[in-house]
């Protein structure tokens, strides 16, 4: 049970990424409902990726215990290619006009940190066990979402 929620990432990756591209774009016709089935496909991946993948447990001794999936490599390149997918719709949304730059090129920053990392990753050049330097890029990214959002002062 353990190895099925350390892979959470592929729901919550994808959907905070939804999220802020959504809070950037600034568009008044789109619907936050619309957000739900992309993170109703992530969530499906999810399922399938648990369904066939094996855990297991190592100790290492500056982390303790880590856990590793059999299908770790797969997995990571179908992670990667979402990141890319994730960044081109990133891209799109930059370039149109009411869309808060500072935000999406902080947002585009930040996947392709999470990119480098998990390629680096793959070639065993990491410094944590796990991806998590870029996952914590992502909160700040999130960070700076809700910060952008207008203050109502109380009188």
């Amino acid at each position: 049970m353990i190895g099925r929620l350390s892979e959470l990432n592929v729901i919550y990756v994808p959907a905070v990424i939804f999220i802020t591209v959504y809070i950037f774009r600034r568009d008044n016709v789109m619907k936050f409902i619309s957000v739900y089935p992309y993170i109703a496909v992530f969530a499906v991946l999810f399922g399938v990726e648990m369904y066939f993948s094996k855990y297991s447990l190592k100790i290492i001794k500056q982390f303790g215990f880590v856990i590793f999936s059999s299908n770790e490599l797969i997995e990571n390149f179908i992670f990667i290619t979402v990141l890319v997918f994730l960044e081109i719709i990133s891209i799109k949304v930059l370039l149109e006009p009411r869309s808060n730059k500072a935000g999406m090129i902080f947002l585009i920053m930040s996947i392709i940190l999470m990119i480098v990392e998990r390629f680096l990753f793959i070639y065993e050049v990491s410094v944590f066990p796990l991806p998590v330097i870029s996952e914590f890029i992502l909160l700040m990214t999130s960070y700076y979402t809700v910060s952008t959002f207008k203050k109502i002062k109380n009188v």
